[in-house]
């Protein structure tokens, strides 16, 4: 009884959300439709998933035709959970461009924290294409061009005789039957989920810089070291073959501060994929005192504060305006070219 008081105080308090996650057939592990979550683990947010399990305005899959749909794939940057959807990136690009072009523009945040280069493209096959986006956009750093595809509860791509092919095969049954086993207490209780985060966290040797945050010495060396090293990491051989695949209105960014290896820019240079970086851009702010990483109201340094959030938007919103806005020309260019000669 103690227990279930308990669990009721820490849900409904907002504490601790129950597990966000579900599973689907077709997708693996994906995130709960119509889920409210609360997120005070870097700055503040109180969101929800729609009804089709992705974050945001709940577009659907049909689009009107006088609609500029956008669809952005990442990684935990992009899924945001720190912010409040009126001040992440996605939300500014969607006001700017609905302004700049003149048309009603949506902005769908496909983005999931634990996703590389791999995941992402099995997710735009299996579940982004669906919502017929005019632009696709791919925010990757270089550590997402390794693709180790490490969850074991989704589908994975690999290369089958030099084609690439989705697979639910690799799925692993030894981590699937004990999600689904526990999958309702896990999603109805607090405590469970907090017990279940605990677990990973010691395995993954985690749970004592969780704990001690600022005062754990190792943790933060290792926090700085990831965000300013830059060394530039090997892309692997699955990486260029899905970019090789990705579709002709795909834009790739680098949203990391490092570059990426020369055979994949080699790659995007060769399929003319339009690339934006958001290096620059963040580094303007350093140089104004401003730390993109820092969260003041937790004293801790994660992923893009709020500030950082405004100028990628406004960064990201300029680029797309310029790159809509050639496509535009070079149609009505083409266009006047194919007319009959009179």
């Amino acid at each position: 009884m103690v227990l279930f008081v308990l669990d009721q105080f820490v849900n409904l308090a907002n504490i601790q959300d129950p597990s966000l996650n579900d599973f689907d057939t077709v997708l693996g592990r994906k995130r709960r439709a119509n889920l409210r979550f609360t997120c005070f683990n870097e700055g503040f947010a109180v969101g929800r998933f729609n009804d089709y399990g992705y974050l945001g305005p709940g577009y659907p899959e049909k689009r009107e035709k006088d609609h500029l749909r956008i669809a952005i794939l990442g990684d935990s940057y992009v899924e945001s959970f720190q912010l409040f959807r009126r001040d992440q990136f996605h939300a500014i690009i969607e006001n700017e461009l609905s302004i700049s072009v003149g048309k009603v523009v949506e902005v769908l945040n496909f983005g999931r924290s634990g996703f590389d280069f791999a995941d992402m493209y099995v997710y735009q096959k299996r579940f982004v294409d669906r919502f017929k986006p005019d632009l696709i956009i791919y925010m990757i750093s270089d550590e997402d061009l390794a693709c180790t595809q490490k969850d074991p509860l989704i589908p994975k791509v690999v290369d089958r005789g030099g084609d690439l092919v989705i697979t639910n095969d690799q799925i692993s049954k030894r981590y699937l039957y004990p999600f689904q086993k526990t999958k309702t207490v896990r999603q109805n209780s607090s405590i469970v989920t907090i017990l279940n985060n605990c677990r990973k966290l010691i395995q993954a040797g985690e749970l004592w810089p969780k704990l001690l945050g600022k005062f754990y010495r190792e943790r933060a060396q290792k926090q700085e070291q990831g965000l300013t090293d830059s060394v530039r990491r090997p892309v692997s051989p699955l990486a260029l073959k899905v970019l090789a695949q990705l579709s002709a209105n795909v834009v790739v960014v680098n949203r990391g501060t490092k570059a990426f290896d020369g055979a994949f820019m080699q790659e995007i240079d060769r399929k003319e994929i339009p690339f934006f970086r958001t290096k620059d851009t963040l580094e303007v702010l350093e140089k104004k005192g401003i730390d993109p990483y820092y969260w003041p109201v937790t004293q801790t340094r994660g992923h893009w504060n709020y500030t950082a959030h405004r100028a990628v938007g406004f960064y990201l919103s300029r680029r797309l305006d310029d790159l809509l806005r050639h496509r535009l020309e070079r149609k009505e260019l083409s266009s006047k070219e194919s007319l009959p000669l009179q």
